[in-house]
């Protein structure tokens, strides 16, 4: 385990706009970080905002990584978690003192992983890890993390069987754990669980085809399914207490589904050739950001939907050979309200970091 220090939308109505770290005119207005891959980003209360994801190592493959960014997005600093063997994190909340980061973990050298939880304090220093589900039988992985009304945490994420093509089983698993990080009650149900949010007294969470509602004693108390078979799902909170359901169905193909604060569907949609990664909401409208898969590389998706589902996107220019060298995913999108602009995360060329603004024509701010 290590400490580094540093100091170191949109958006479209048909129009794009992409850069690269090789574009001096863009320098002092995108900020690039080498070997940092982003999973997932948080506002802090405070106006900052905290990373989570993995760096490259040249011994071990992957390390779990967690930096914080100032609101000028200028990199603060990085905590790095280091075991023999691969880590990743996938999502973290804000406590109070800290933060809690929850990932995967390998055992061995083997493809068995177990569940990752990692508490670092506000200066990016160490604090505890546990482990869960450590069985060579199983793949664990945690999905996400919320901090519940009773102040602890929740964690969602999958079970997927070691001979997973030969049972076809995969198990959700939802643990309550105390601020340092107990155990308090846990439940598995058949299906994935990939996304969390509290919706009222119960939280939702998305699966493969359904959505489970869990009561505050992990017990479930209703499911609905939804038409798609998603390969990932994610769940976002509309501020009139709708909801959107969104994520992949494995074809290349996205979805989003629009439910209102009764869980009755409004609409729902497929997008051909498209991955929506992270999505957020201002005014009426929504807007997303994720990425349009080709055979060797991945092109940056931005994207607007207006209320009824409707998409207006574009893309950066295949035929620039540049925009072809690299491969960009959006990985999360922000609203900033006092500047009535948006912001970019975006993972460049497999492990670069891109943090950059755009305003509601798709341009960067320079």
């Amino acid at each position: 385990m290590k400490l580094i220090k540093n100091l170191s939308y949109i958006f479209v109505i048909l129009v794009f706009f992409s850069c690269n770290k090789e574009d001096n005119s863009l320098k002092e207005s995108v900020r690039n970080y080498d070997n940092i891959v982003c999973n997932n980003v948080i506002k802090n209360t405070d106006g900052t905002y905290a990373l989570v994801g993995s760096q490259y190592n040249i011994n071990n493959g992957k390390d779990l990584l967690i930096s914080k960014f100032s609101t000028e997005y200028d990199l603060k600093w990085s905590y790095v978690y280091e075991k023999e063997f691969n880590q990743s994190g996938t999502s973290l909340v804000e406590t109070g003192d800290g933060y809690i980061a929850v990932g995967t973990s390998a055992i061995n050298n083997s493809d068995s992983t177990n569940l990752l939880i990692v508490k670092i304090n506000n200066n990016g220093e160490f604090v505890w890890q546990k482990e869960f589900f450590k069985s060579q039988n199983f793949k664990s992985k945690g999905n996400d993390i919320i901090e519940a009304l009773d102040n602890n945490y929740i964690i969602t994420g999958e079970l997927i069987p070691y001979n997973y093509y030969e049972e076809q089983t995969i198990s959700n698993f939802i643990i309550k754990i105390s601020s340092s990080g107990d155990s308090i009650a846990g439940r598995i149900y058949i299906g994935n669980g990939f996304s969390i949010i509290k919706k009222s007294d119960n939280y939702l969470i998305s699966g493969s085809n359904s959505i489970f509602i869990i009561k505050e004693d992990l017990s479930l108390y209703m499911a609905y399914s939804f038409p798609f078979k998603a390969v990932k799902s994610q769940l976002y909170l509309n501020n009139d207490n709708s909801f959107l359901c969104y994520g992949n169905t494995g074809l290349n193909n996205s979805f989003i589904i629009k439910y209102n604060s009764d869980f009755d569907s409004v609409w729902s949609k497929q997008y051909n050739l498209k991955h929506i990664v992270a999505l957020t909401q201002h005014g009426l409208n929504t807007y997303l950001t994720g990425y349009i898969p080709y055979e060797y590389f991945n092109e940056l998706l931005i994207g607007e939907i207006d209320n009824e589902g409707n998409m207006f996107f574009s893309t950066s220019d295949s035929s620039d050979s540049e925009s072809i060298r690299y491969s960009k995913e959006g990985k999360k999108v922000f609203y900033l309200e006092d500047k009535n602009r948006f912001l970019i995360w975006e993972n460049y060329n497999q492990n670069k970091l891109s943090v950059y603004e755009v305003n509601q024509t798709g341009k960067l701010i320079q």
